[in-house]
């Protein structure tokens, strides 16, 4: 797998891990963080022998926005905060990173500690979201005299519902694991020193299923949830059910079921 400087990437069984890297940064995130980003999603998206991929961050936070460092030389330069460090501007990354996230394999974000701003709304793209029992998630662009960005004010509001989104937002406020959790922003709160051990349970357990399904549940899920018109749902769902019952995974399912033993999905 490609090297990395300022994430690292592993593998346990099916489950791809992706780790900020700047602990002594809180893992601020830069345009570099970024490229490596999403060079290890297209890696572990390509790779078959991954099935489920959990993003997180090394040290005291998940991440704790952008790098202050990006918006004082680009006040200093009068050049755009986020252009500086490559040549990849955040405008191309939100694009780029949420359709990793959407189309790719499930993405869970296991949150440990600080997760401000960007490193906030880079969550939300993901399939699933747990808390560390010392999570803090802030939507503090207010606070920093900026908008929302990547997405937030789509997916936010699809989480959560208006009314938070909106309370969120605005008040830019340091949002606990219980209120994450109650409000729907995240699905589970994991006790203390558990949380990688709770995100590797989920995500083994998506890792049992053939993938080809795997991949076509997500792509409903992402694409109906959104879609008014039932006709279109049905149409979607048809499809791709009918592809299933054509595939080798549904076959080997059957034959497991009769013959009382667990399916075999994959040659290892």
């Amino acid at each position: 797998m490609t090297d990395y400087e300022l994430i690292e990437v592993e593998r346990n069984g099916r489950v791809g891990l992706i780790r900020f890297n700047r602990p002594e940064r809180l893992n601020a995130w830069t345009n570099q963080v970024g490229d490596e980003q999403l060079r290890a999603l297209a890696d572990l998206n390509t790779d078959p022998a991954i099935a489920a991929i959990i993003l997180t961050g090394n040290g005291r936070a998940f991440c704790s926005g952008a790098d202050i460092s990006m918006f004082q030389a680009s006040i200093e330069s009068g050049e755009r905060a986020g252009d500086r460090d490559t040549d990849e501007p955040r405008s191309t990354f939100a694009q780029d990173w949420i359709t990793a996230c959407t189309t790719g394999k499930p993405v869970i974000a296991a949150i440990n500690g600080t997760c401000f701003g960007m490193g906030a709304t880079m969550a939300l793209p993901c399939d699933i979201r747990i808390a560390g029992h010392d999570a803090r998630i802030s939507f503090r662009f207010l606070r920093m005299g900026v908008t929302p960005e990547l997405g937030s004010t789509h997916f936010l509001p699809r989480l959560v519902g208006l009314g938070r989104a909106t309370e969120f937002v605005l008040t830019a406020q340091d949002i606990d694991p219980q209120t994450a959790l109650e409000s729907g922003l995240v699905t589970h709160i994991a006790p203390e020193g558990e949380l990688m051990n709770v995100a590797l349970s989920v995500a083994h357990k998506i890792a049992e299923h053939p993938a080809p399904q795997i991949q076509s549940a997500k792509r409903m899920l992402q694409t109906n949830a959104i879609e008014d018109d039932i006709p279109t749902v049905l149409a979607l769902e048809q499809q791709l059910l009918d592809e299933a019952f054509a595939s080798p995974e549904h076959a080997e399912a059957v034959a497991a079921f009769i013959k009382k033993r667990e399916p075999r999905f994959y040659a290892d």
